[in-house]
């Protein structure tokens, strides 16, 4: 498929109240990281049950605020009506087994979960090859959890970030086998929907470049001050695709990746999550961090403490959480640091600041 200087990019979300926010700095990372010739269509899918009319308002205020920019809300309410929320997935990921039935004039569209962050524009992933898929996702590294189905899956997929081909899945009635393949086996979906796509899709699931979708708790040395730290060695050690990302693939998609999928959420403030100052910084451009920052009880005491935290810790760990606030950092000011930092508690930590690197000297 050739890429078109005005492409229509077509997006598929799933959400309810609990995932409103983080579904918003999403959209927004897309909507600011897009080429300007770029249009984007979100197909935004909801149970009244379960997204307030307020919350949907807020939703379609990106359609106003972004040029080339269109937000289609569409009610699923009843659909997967017998799935039980669990500590792992809400009710709304199984909306994107129903993508093919539910837009029937799409042949192909990206999904992502609403803990992603895009930061370059979508087109060339847009137009990836799917002749004879119907997914193509970034390698997940527990490939096990599909073992019990006595199935050889190389190639296991994340479901968080997906190009999917709605056309092939309609030819082949994959709804109606996905559907009967959830009512029987309800019980022994460890990873819900991502087990069926996995499952089910076998013989049709491919991959895409690790650049779409790689794991915010991925590091290429150990730093026991993040949250869920995992090796980038270990990560690839564990892939059983021949097709596996090699290590510089990684290496050059954690500097600097198209999609972040944050399974560690950056916007715990009861952990230290590795890049969620790139989360904040989208969530500062929405018309609602305020709302975000009471929410998720962002305040400025928690912030400080955290920045104290990682100060006194290691002044290597000053500059590596300082680089995810600027990628323009040349020379440590610490004046230029804190106006970064700290907002209107500037003069707060500039003391804090200075006390550190005197007692680092």
């Amino acid at each position: 498929m050739m890429l078109m200087v005005n492409a229509t990019i077509s997006i598929a979300m799933a959400l309810d109240e609990n995932f409103l926010y983080p579904t918003l700095v999403s959209m927004t990372s897309l909507l600011e990281n897009k080429h300007r010739h770029t249009r984007c269509c979100f197909y935004l899918l909801y149970s009244s049950e379960t997204l307030s009319k307020a919350a949907r308002a807020v939703l379609l205020s990106l359609g106003e605020k972004y040029s080339k920019c269109e937000i289609i809300l569409i009610d699923v309410s009843g659909l997967y009506n017998d799935i039980t929320d669990n500590m792992r997935v809400s009710v709304p990921t199984y909306y994107r087994l129903s993508l093919s039935a539910l837009l029937p004039e799409l042949d192909r569209i990206i999904w992502l979960d609403g803990d992603t962050l895009v930061l370059h524009d979508l087109r060339d992933m847009f137009v990836i090859d799917m002749e004879g898929y119907y997914y193509r996702g970034f390698l997940d590294d527990r490939p096990d959890a599909v073992d019990e189905f006595d199935i050889n899956n190389d190639h296991y997929i994340c479901a968080g970030v997906l190009l999917i081909n709605l056309k092939e899945l309609r030819q082949d009635n994959m709804v109606e086998k996905f559907t009967a393949f959830i009512a029987e086996n309800k019980d022994r979906l460890q990873w819900q929907d991502q087990t069926v796509i996995n499952v089910v899709g076998l013989d049709k699931t491919g991959i895409l470049p690790i650049r779409y979708g790689i794991f915010n708790y991925l590091q290429e040395r150990e730093n026991r001050y993040y949250s869920g730290f995992k090796n980038i060695r270990n990560y690839l050690e564990a892939l059983r695709s021949t097709e596996k990302y090699t290590f510089s693939e990684a290496k050059r998609a954690m500097k600097n990746p198209s999609i972040l999928h944050c399974p560690s959420k950056p916007w715990d403030c009861n952990v230290h999550v590795y890049r969620e100052g790139l989360w904040l910084k989208y969530a500062k451009k929405t018309a609602y961090y305020t709302e975000i920052e009471r929410h998720y009880q962002l305040n400025k005491f928690q912030w400080e403490n955290r920045f104290r935290f990682l100060c006194k810790a290691n002044m290597a760990l000053l500059f590596d959480y300082l680089d995810r606030y600027t990628t323009s950092m040349r020379v440590f000011n610490y004046t230029m640091l804190v106006r970064l930092l700290g907002d209107q508690r500037y003069e707060r930590l500039k003391t804090t600041v200075k006390n550190i690197v005197s007692e680092r000297r």
